[in-house]
This record gives C-alpha cells, structure tokens and sequence, in this order.
C-alpha cells in the first residue's frame, strides 16, 4: 500500500466514524508523526529522516531505552488487542485513548530498535510479524461507527492566549485561565449604533462583524488533510510536510541586517496585533497545565489530549528533547457542544483597531483598569506604572516586590518594549482626561472617560493608517487603496465589507513582523540585554523606563534599530523564545510555531494567496518571485505547492517603496480596508452629528508617535517621525516644541452629545 493509500485510508476510516472523528484524528497524527505502518520503498529510518529534515541522522534512542526488553513489541500488542475487544463490548472512549497510546509506545519501541540495531536485525529479534497486525488492528478500530466523538460541552470556554503571548500555552507553566462565551448575537439593535464604540465592539457594524468572541474569517477554503479538521501534513508528494523546525533552522536563519527604521516599527506593528486578534487555546477545566511532550521534551509514548499536536524535530544543539508542545487553537462549537466543521477559531479581542490593548474588550476588564470602583473617569496608576494585575503571568525575582502589570491585554507583560506602549498609552488617556476636565469640570466622570477614549481611539487609528502603513507598504499603495486618510476629508462607512480579522490574517501575514525584532534591548549606560533574557520581566522596564522608550526611537546604531523584512529571524525568537520562564534549551521557535499554527488552523499553503491576489503560482524553486531562497525551499518542501504562507511570504522582495513583499502587501491592504470602511466608528468617516467636527479632525491628524513620546515621558528630544531614524530630512526637535504644539482639547471640551 502507497502512502497516499495509508493516509486515504486512515480518513476515510474518519468517516466512517462520524461522531468519532476526533478519536482518528489523534490516530492519524499517530500515523504522521510516527509513521504506524512502514512502506515497502523506504525503511521506517528513512520516512522518519525524510519527516524530521534534510541530510539528519536521528537519534531517538538512549541506550537504556533498549532495556525494555527485546519482546516487549509483541506484549504490547496483544494489549492492542485486548483494548479492542474492549471496545467491541462498550462505548468507552477511555479504551479508544488506551489504543492511540498502546500504538504509540509500540513504534516507539520499534523505532528505537531499528536506530539502534538496524531494521532487519530489530525484526529478528523482536519478533516483528506482530507488526504486520497493525493495519488489521486499525482496521478494525475504524469499523467502530456509531460511536459518539468526545464534545467540548458548552460554548462557554476556558482559554489562554495564543503561542507569541505566554509559553503557558503549552503547559509548562501555570496559567490563570479565563471564561469567554461565543458571541452568537447578529444584529445590531440600534440602527445608528451607540453614541461611543462599545466596550466589545458590538455594533461596530449592523450584523456585529469585528466584535470580540467572533469565529475569525476565510478569505479561502480551509485546508484540512481530511477536509474538516486534521491538520495539513502531506505534501503534494504525498510524502510528509518538513518539521516546522526544520524548516525554521534551515530557511529562516540568524543574519543580522539593520533597516533604517527604529524599533518602534516594530513594536508598534506588536501591539496593533494584539489589537485586532487573540486566538485562544481551549484548556480542561480541571486543570491549568497542558504537557503534550514526553519528559524532558522527548517524543510522546503517550498523547491522551486530542488537541495535543506538537511539533516533533529531530534533537538539535539548542533544545532538549526531540518534541516542542504545541496545543490546537479552541474550535467554534455548535449549539449543542461540538465541534463546527469544517474548524474554525475565534477572535477573543475586537477585530476592529479601537485601542482594545488599552481598554480592554470586556466591561469587567474595563472596571478593574478605573478608578472609583470602575467608574472614574482616569485609569488606575501607580506613581505613573500600570497596577497589579494579581496574577503570577510573569517572572517575580525572590525577597522584591515585582508585581506583573494590569492592562487592557492580558500580554502586556511580555516583554518591556510592549510594557512600555501599554503604560504610555495609559498615562496618555489621564494626561488628555485630566485635561478635559479641567476645561469642562460639568462634564460627568463618564462622559469625560469615553471622549478621552473616543480621541485615543482616533489617534491610534490615524497614527497606523496615515504614519506606519505607508512605511510597510508604501506610501503610493496606501494613498491608492484608500488606506490613507486625507486631513479634511470625511470618509464613509460601507457596511458590504466585513472587519473581522483573516485567519491567513492572523495566523501568517501580520507575522511579518517577526522578522523586524532585533536580538537586544538598551537598558541605558552600557547595559544591553538580549531579547531571551527580558521575557516576562516587567520589573525591569521601570528600573529602566527612560532608557528603554529612548532606546525604542533613536536608531542611531544597527543593534537599536528594527531588522529588514527578509527571511532571516533571530535566534533570540528562533532558539531561545521564552527559555528564561522555561529554563536552558527548554524555550521555543516562534517561526516553527508559526508554521505549525498554519497546519493546524488549515491555511492553504503561499501559492493559493498568490493566485488569490492574481499573482502568478510559484512553479519552480528558482522562481525569482522567492529571492534567493529558493534553493533552500527545494531543501525541504517537495514542491512549491508545499510552501507555506509565512514561510514564502517572507521571502519575497520588497515591493518599490513599501517594507513587504507583493503577496503580503496584498494581503495587509484588504484586512486593513476591511477594518477601516467595515467599521462604522472608524475616526474620519461621516456619521452625522456623531462625527468628529473639522476641527477635531484637524487636531487629530496633526497628532504624531512622537508626540505621544514626549507626552508621557521625560524625554528631551526626538525625531519629527518616530518610526524612522534620526537624520538631515528626519531632524531632531525639543520635546518642550511638540508639546506646545500638540492636540489642542479645546474643540472636545464643549460639544454636545445626545
């Protein structure tokens, strides 16, 4: 049997299992990961090698791993057997578990045989015939219909957020797990929508498109192996896609290469990503730990969780272990508890950019960040610092009083560069409000909170439509598309274009900015700190605050500017993501999670997206359309049909005047139209009464990022553009000229409202 054959089989038997699906998706894993049956062209040494990357040697097997006894693959498989008869008498999906990890341990074994003692001798020895029971052993557990497949019970779910945000997510450390419910409502009721934006984006637009707890969208069929949930994991070959890592180590390699923009280009490209999307995980209510992997990261005997899916490699000189947890994304549920096919996810945020990172996306996380019991018109604040959030979601050094910070995101404790936009923005908010009242001290507490935040709102949007797009994809697609908004000039709501995120969106093309992050952070002095050891320390941005949010805008060396747009990615994120939380060796590879991300979301691979944006489909490894990555991509994908979105889209040049490459330019321009013409709050458009008057609009066009620098820190100086470097046609000016010259609140202070 071909191994297009095996992989057939294996999801027909999904459906013939109907209600069990989920069960033979964990064995279909099964047959990926550890290719269950070995096909007569290619020993199991090789399918695995062909699996785990190019050119590699595996070496799953400590050798008192051997010790288990020669005639444990025959023990295991009568218990095979009896879990089967089992299964034949009951409906007890804890026997189904039982299988999947009985099947697991005996190719375990078989593997660590045939890599120690070469596959003719393993079978020798072992005794081997009892392997060929395997298909007949699948087989019959296919032929299980009738069955009910495991639910998630309720809509109501318990989540943690997404892989960039905590290394929680897999379950190697404990995390406060948090209720959300699906928002199933359709309709606005208010034909106009409220007077200000809605806390959780309800009514942004008539049929409540963009609000938060809403199933992201599709600009193309989803991509499953089995049409409806397994993840992609064959190549048009039908040969196994590359390890995540593999392809991580291979193509997107460590090569310093400064542009001529500051930091914030990319720290501001972060948080307007937390803005629009978080893809929660769904986790056990029973408990707040989530382990995929084997001790020690080693590959899974035992995998017990059907979401489990994570990301198996061959052992490298910078992790331990051959196996990096990786949990599935929570899946839309229907009514009844299960699972909507084909899967999809849900955006736990606002889709629409309306500060959401600072004001949260729900009424009780906006509470909790104001003063007088949630009520006051001015956030929480510490002596300028966000207040504790209560919560053990970072690192405390022993015997001090670190905290981990409250905001309007629960990853604001990420790292310091993101630390410090979140308290900026805060600060920002009280700076303006205090403002407001001390111009109007008739205006209700409320009424003084929602127009501060109703111009925050404005500021953001102009800042990343007018200042930061036209850097990324340059300004004559900006102004063309119709991104740019043009002072003076209303624009119109058009309720035809839907503002919830892309899951190509989300999951690939605005991971562009991975590449951006540059290996260190300047502390002040001659004190820089790589990126892996500032994950998860708050405590360190207010040890050095002014120090880092200078260091986040000067440029004035390479090591303090954001990276190119290329395919290379430092080895801060590649090899060392969150291994200060985690421990030596034992981080992540944010690229290899992005890539497995993908998979499991179902994203068609990087050619469907061209095609999609009318570009022509990438035939040829040498295509100029990659640069001059092609000839690593022949390294590791069979065909350029195997290439997925983040990986290729990376890889293309520039554009003329813009910062991407042309698929990812097409791409970053339909969400951001969406989001801007499908969002009926959107700062410039023309909403009647409701609208910002001329003159609050020219106030708002006028503000800047570095505004907002000199504003809310004590810094002296600054360049007019604070996204690129200092220099003759970007010049240096007092903070003390932009603050006289900054938003004048005067045309917010007085203006009725209904």
């Amino acid at each position: 049997m071909s191994e297009t054959d095996r992989r057939s089989t294996c999801l027909r038997g999904r459906d013939r299992l109907g209600g069990m699906a989920g069960v033979v998706d964990f064995l279909c894993f099964s047959v990926a990961w550890f290719l269950l049956v070995t096909p007569a062209q290619a020993s199991l040494s090789e399918q695995l090698i062909r699996a785990f990357g190019p050119n590699t040697v595996l070496g799953f097997t400590p050798a008192d791993d051997i010790n288990v006894g020669l005639g444990g693959i025959g023990e295991i498989t009568r218990d095979i057997n009896n879990e089967l008869g089992g299964l034949r008498r009951v409906t007890d999906l804890d026997h189904i578990h039982k299988v999947g990890a009985l099947e697991n341990q005996l190719l375990h074994m078989n593997t660590l045989l045939e890599t120690s003692l070469g596959q003719k001798e393993a079978a020798r020895m072992a005794d081997l015939s009892d392997l060929s029971n395997m298909n007949d052993l699948k087989g019959d557990l296919r032929l299980l219909a009738k069955q009910k497949a495991p639910k998630f019970r309720r809509q109501t779910k318990l989540f943690s957020h997404p892989e960039t945000a905590l290394p929680a997510v897999s379950g190697l450390t404990k995390l406060p797990a948090i209720n959300f419910t699906l928002n199933i409502d359709t309709t606005c009721h208010l034909p106009q929508g409220t007077y200000y934006r809605s806390i959780d984006g309800t009514c942004g637009h008539p049929e409540n498109h963009g609000a938060a707890f809403k199933p992201l969208t599709r600009l193309l069929p989803a991509m499953y192996e089995d049409g409806v949930s397994v993840p992609r994991m064959y190549s048009v070959s039908g040969r196994l896609l590359p390890s995540p890592r593999v392809v991580s180590r291979h193509v997107h390699t460590d090569q310093p290469r400064a542009s001529d923009f500051t930091i914030m280009l990319m720290q501001w490209g972060q948080i307007m990503d937390h803005d629009m999307v978080s893809t929660p995980l769904s986790i056990e209510d029973t408990r707040d730990m989530v382990t995929c992997c084997g001790p020690n990261k080693t590959i899974p005997v035992t995998v017990t969780d059907p979401e489990c899916f994570p990301i198996l490699f061959h052992g490298d000189d910078k992790f331990i272990g051959q196996c990096m947890e990786f949990f599935r994304s929570m899946p839309i549920m229907d009514n009844f508890g299960d699972i909507k096919l084909p899967r999809d996810h849900m955006n736990a945020v606002t889709s629409f950019i309306d500060a959401s990172t600072v004001y949260g996306s729900k009424d009780e996380m906006l509470e909790e960040l104001r003063t007088n019991h949630g009520q006051g018109h001015l956030f929480k604040l510490d002596n300028g610092k966000p207040v504790d959030n209560n919560k053990d979601d970072c690192i405390k050094r022993e015997g001090r009083n670190d905290i981990c910070y409250l905001a309007g995101d629960e990853r604001v404790n990420e790292h310091a560069g993101l630390t410090a936009i979140h308290t900026l923005f805060m600060r920002l908010h009280n700076v303006w409000a205090e403002t407001l009242k001390q111009l109007n001290p008739w205006m209700p507490e409320e009424t003084i909170f929602q127009r501060t935040r109703s111009i925050v709102i404005a500021i953001t949007q102009k800042i990343m439509y007018n200042d930061w797009v036209p850097i990324i994809l340059g300004r004559e697609t900006a102004i063309q598309s119709g991104l740019y908004t043009h002072g003076g000039k209303y624009t119109r709501f058009n309720p035809e274009f839907n503002p919830s995120i892309f899951t190509a969106f989300s999951t690939a093309v605005f991971r562009f900015g991975h590449t951006l992050i540059p290996k260190e952070f300047h502390l002040g002095g001659n004190r820089r700190e790589k990126l892996r050891d500032l994950f998860f320390k708050p405590y360190l941005l207010f040890e050095h605050f002014e120090d880092i949010c200078i260091n986040l805008v000067t440029g004035y060396s390479d090591d303090d500017r954001s990276q190119k747009f290329d395919r290379f990615i430092t080895e801060e994120v590649t090899d060392h993501l969150f291994e200060n939380e985690e421990g030596h060796m034992k981080g992540f590879d944010l690229v290899a999670l992005n890539l497995q991300r993908s998979r499991d979301h179902g994203l068609p691979p990087y050619n469907a997206y061209r095609e999609l944006c009318g570009f022509h489909r990438v035939t040829s490894f040498d295509d100029p359309a990659l640069g001059e990555s092609g000839r690593l991509f022949a390294d590791v994908y069979d065909h350029p049909d195997d290439i997925e979105l983040f990986t290729g889209g990376v890889s293309e040049p520039s554009v003329k005047g813009g910062f991407v490459g042309e698929t990812f330019n097409c791409l970053i321009t339909k969400q951001l139209y969406n989001l801007k013409y499908g969002d009926r709050y959107f700062f410039s458009h023309d909403r009647g009464e409701r609208s910002f008057t001329p003159p609050q609009l020219a106030e708002i066009h006028k503000f800047t990022l570095s505004h907002l620098m000199c504003e809310t820190t004590k810094m002296t100086e600054i360049q007019l553009d604070a996204f690129r470097k200092p220099g003759f046609d970007n010049p240096m000016v007092p903070c003390e000229m932009l603050r006289r010259e900054s938003i004048n609140l005067e045309p917010f202070a007085y203006v009725w409202e209904p």
